[in-house]
């Protein structure tokens, strides 16, 4: 898995509509790769990172309004066209700079964020096919690190890493630094929640 560091204008980067966050969104519709460049996928996705009322991102909000953006972890992205990308790390930031964009193309006060921030964003290119390897890293990121993901949204990556892409349970404690114990555990909470799901229960489901 290479990677090449450049700057981008942020309409280049397109938010990740199949992001591990939405699968226990209530109006999370699947995309196929085809449709990612599509407007209105483009519109409920940043919909669904922003929150009613920004309320998932008011953190970044004014993080960035007080400190501009800052580079703590690379904004990782792959290549869709010659100029266009998708986040696979970093859509919540990305989602928020465009909501900051808005906001000061309306000429509302966006204190340290302004036309020069949204001309040139770093980003870290992965290159490469390897989908397994770039779930990985982001499993490393977000159910092994700091930054973890609700145990839905861990359950159903380890879940595509055994199904989807083959892999056996000891490769994937392997590399994602997991016992056996909580990989099985992540496998009978999903499987209980789809199980209920499709039970006469599942509209209560919460």
């Amino acid at each position: 898995m290479d990677t090449d560091n450049k700057k981008v204008n942020l309409s280049q980067l397109l938010l990740d509509p199949n992001n591990y966050r939405f699968v226990d969104a209530e109006n999370y519709v699947p995309v196929a790769p085809e449709d990612v460049m599509d407007m209105r996928v483009q519109q409920r996705t940043r919909n669904l990172l922003l929150g009613k009322g920004q309320e998932n991102v008011r953190d970044l909000i004014v993080s960035f309004r007080n400190n501009g953006l800052l580079y703590i972890e690379a904004i990782q992205v792959k290549r869709l066209t010659d100029k266009l990308y998708m986040v696979l790390e970093g859509n919540r930031r990305v989602a928020t700079l465009k909501y900051l964009q808005e906001q000061y193309e309306n000429n509302n006060d966006t204190v340290k964020v302004n036309a020069d921030t949204f001309k040139a964003i770093s980003v870290k290119v992965i290159s490469g096919n390897d989908d397994r390897a770039h779930l990985i890293a982001m499993g490393l990121h977000h159910i092994s690190g700091k930054k973890k993901w609700n145990p839905l949204n861990q359950a159903q990556m380890v879940n595509d890493l055994l199904t989807k892409y083959g892999m056996s349970e000891d490769e994937v404690c392997q590399s994602l630094g997991l016992s056996k114990q909580m990989l099985r555990r992540y496998e009978r909470t999903l499987a209980l929640i789809q199980s209920y799901k499709q039970s006469d229960f599942g509209d209560e489901l919460s």
